[in-house]
């Protein structure tokens, strides 16, 4: 089948497939003698260098990984350079906490001592709905936005027992506004919230943009009546919400004293020989899917380690 799309596509023309990481990334490298991959097996945590920190640095040194094999049996993997984890945005962190690095009072809870002290590991957690909303007035809409940040950053700080602080929320807030509002880069994946039905109210229940809309039937004016408030509206959301599963953040690149977790070489903070390279750095959700930027982050992740290494 063939069809038009204004929206780019990983699509190899030639061949005629969907590319993806293993075409582009692996099978085309798979012979070379230093290249293992070992399939169905699971990173269990990150073991550490006898002695824990260096005296100079304060550091912790991986020294190896440690994994139960496909086989079932548990057994180490050395590391004589550097482990580059990348488990994604929902399991990372789990591999941080069980690797002691992370915030001391979860980890102490489970019977874990904290190695490197990162409060924020798993925190931070951002995902994208699937939901296509158009609306006019975006200044109005701006407006609306800056007069709240103060309000939503005391919001999200709360949910986080403060572990993320308000002032710095407000902060990461207020660079997301410029960008937006400011700078004007894509804003189709922002508002998610009791505002994005209030236009969707308008937009649909007037069938001015749907002008083939003959009825509504969801949410439909039974569960969301005409002129509906605030509460009734969010409670609609909260129960019909979707993940598109795109998470990212729960190992965000910052500056460590407001909530960072790596540093701008992907280096987890407080380690040695560690980096992370995969959605759990990225600081804010991005407008659109998430693979083209993971490729972009892994690229350059490997740039710096090449620039990095004596091995190259």
């Amino acid at each position: 089948m063939r069809s038009f799309s204004i929206f780019p596509v990983t699509i190899n023309f030639d061949n005629y497939v969907r590319e993806d990481a293993a075409r582009a990334y692996y099978w085309p490298f798979s012979s070379r003698p230093n290249l293992s991959v070992l399939t169905n097996s699971f990173l269990n945590r990150i073991v550490w260098k006898t002695g824990a920190t260096t005296d100079s640095t304060n550091l912790v040194i991986a020294s190896s990984v440690e994994v139960t094999f496909a086989n079932g049996t548990v057994g180490v993997v050395g590391a004589t350079q550097e482990v580059v984890v990348s488990a994604g945005a929902l399991k990372t962190p789990g591999i941080l906490e069980l690797s002691e690095i992370g915030n001391p009072t979860i980890l102490s809870q489970n019977g874990i001592h904290a190695l490197a002290n990162l409060p924020t590991v798993g925190e931070n957690l951002q995902d994208q709905i699937t939901t296509t909303i158009g609306a006019d007035g975006v200044e109005t809409v701006a407006d609306a936005v800056t007069n709240n940040i103060s309000q939503y950053a005391q919001r999200v700080s709360a949910a986080s027992g403060n572990t993320m602080k308000n002032m710095d929320l407000q902060t990461l807030f207020n660079v997301q506004y410029d960008l937006i509002f400011k700078q004007k880069i894509p804003r189709r994946l922002v508002f998610k919230t009791v505002a994005t039905a209030f236009i969707a109210q308008a937009e649909y229940r007037s069938h001015k943009r749907l002008p083939v809309a003959e009825q509504e039937t969801l949410p439909g004016y039974t569960a969301v009546p005409e002129g509906a408030s605030d509460d009734v509206w969010k409670q609609w959301l909260v129960t019909h919400y979707r993940s598109n599963f795109h998470p990212i953040g729960t190992a965000a690149m910052m500056p460590r004293d407001i909530g960072g977790v790596v540093d701008v070489n992907h280096t987890v903070y407080g380690t040695a020989k560690v980096r992370l390279a995969d959605a759990s750095a990225l600081l804010f959700q991005v407008c659109g899917h998430l693979v083209s930027t993971l490729y972009v982050e892994a690229e350059r992740v490997a740039d710096v380690i090449k620039s990095q290494s004596p091995l190259f």
